[in-house]
């Protein structure tokens, strides 16, 4: 599949991934940009990824990048209840890197 991908990207046939708003998003499109999971750094489950991005935005520095979820991030602890602490909206914090 990864070929596949590779293949269409190389002709200019892959236009990425569909969004409601009738745009689309790759991580082929800029050079160097990649999709990153968004993980909230749970201490009671470390590897929990957020979902539902919903908004992103440039802060007024222009160099920090935020990402709001929606608020359907839901957590089921190991009896199948609702995690309450968990489950939360998150907003994702992206700095420019200055080494």
């Amino acid at each position: 599949m990864k070929y596949y991908f590779s293949l269409l990207i190389a002709l200019g046939l892959y236009a990425g991934e569909s969004l409601p708003t009738n745009f689309s998003i790759s991580p082929y499109k800029a050079k160097g940009s990649v999709f990153m999971n968004l993980n909230p750094q749970l201490q009671h489950r470390p590897s929990y990824l957020a979902g539902q991005a919903v908004s992103i935005q440039f802060a007024h520095d222009k160099n920090t990048l935020l990402i709001l979820t929606s608020g359907y991030n839901r957590v089921h602890n190991t009896t199948e209840s609702l995690d309450i602490n968990a489950s939360n909206e998150y907003v994702f914090i992206y700095g420019e890197s200055k080494t």
